[in-house]
């Protein structure tokens, strides 16, 4: 025979593959994107703290510290992506032997994970379906939308953006260490603690 019966499968495994490619390259220009905001973010922050205005600050190293957790999220995602390329071309290799693609509860979990992300959420519902009727995956379980972003610890929250605000602070001042010997700091309290002594008097 001309051999042909496994073309369905693997066209399938070959299309598969190029959409998450080409969804990789996607989560790399949004990663490109949030770091460009991030670097305008620091400077704007750094300007801010050169003006006092510390509360400035904290609000934007709250938006850092968000950048740079959704950064993360979003390198985990590719990281599970090329996991299920790689278990597709597996099977994809085994076809010729098969005959068809069998099921993989590893690639069931991964695409489970992915579609809670909201920048691939379309993409891979598609991609499930077609997986669905090849037969590689199961139904999906409902309730693993549920906890689709899980809520953030607000003591890990304030402990980072603490650090956020701290470098940005002592990169701010960094430029002044040079001409002068420390740290340009806020003389406040010496004169109120003058105007203290004056009432005590």
């Amino acid at each position: 025979g001309g051999g042909r019966e496994e073309s369905g499968p693997a066209k399938l495994a070959k299309e598969w593959d190029r959409k998450l490619r080409a969804e990789k390259r996607g989560i790399d220009r949004h990663v490109r994107k949030i770091q460009t905001d991030t670097n305008k973010a620091k400077l704007a922050a750094k300007k801010l703290a050169k003006k006092n205005d510390t509360v400035g600050v904290r609000t934007l190293a709250k938006e850092i510290f968000r950048a740079n957790k959704e950064v993360k999220r979003l390198d985990a995602a590719k990281v599970q992506i090329n996991s299920i390329q790689m278990q597709i071309k597996m099977q994809a290799s085994q076809l010729k032997l098969s005959g068809c693609l069998s099921k993989s509860t590893e690639v069931m979990t991964m695409m489970n994970d992915l579609i809670k992300i909201p920048e691939l959420t379309a993409t891979m519902q598609a991609l499930e379906k077609e997986m669905l009727k090849s037969g590689l995956i199961d139904e999906m379980v409902e309730d693993a939308m549920e906890e689709a972003m899980p809520a953030e610890d607000e003591d890990e929250v304030d402990e980072e953006v603490e650090k956020i605000t701290k470098e940005v602070l002592d990169s701010a001042f960094q430029g002044t260490k040079v001409s002068g010997s420390k740290l340009p700091e806020v003389e406040k309290e010496e004169e109120e603690d003058v105007s203290e002594d004056d009432v005590v008097d």
